[in-house]
């Protein structure tokens, strides 16, 4: 709703100050998928402060789609993609991926990593 946008704003707010036109990561579970406002918010190329989303710009992307599966409760064509790794000011991504493999069906997490390689 209207303040998790107003957290995304104070964020990208945020970033631009330390960030002082350098390259920038930003990573973490948004909590929202990326057909959400949240996420619009970030990523509107309108706003001189968005950030840009590794899985758009990357182009090679491996693994599922999703990075939330609530230690496999979720079923597999509903889990959601809610973690993120945005970039800025000149990093290049090179590769993303989401490593959804298991052992024995056993979960360290109930998200999945993110892996990005940048340049």
């Amino acid at each position: 709703g209207m303040a998790r946008r107003e957290g995304i704003s104070l964020m990208l707010d945020r970033v631009n100050e330390l960030s002082d036109g350098l390259p920038v990561i930003v990573t973490g579970d948004f909590n929202s998928e990326p057909e959400s406002d949240v996420i619009k918010h970030v990523t509107d190329s309108a706003n001189p402060e968005h950030l840009t989303d590794a899985r758009q710009a990357s182009s090679i992307v491996y693994g599922p789609s999703w990075s939330f599966h609530d230690f496999g409760k979720i079923p597999y064509n509903k889990r959601p993609l809610i973690d993120y790794v945005f970039v800025r000011n000149g990093l290049k991504v090179l590769r993303y991926g989401i490593l959804a493999e298991t052992e024995n069906n056993g979960f360290l997490s109930d998200h999945t990593p993110v892996l990005v390689t940048v340049e």
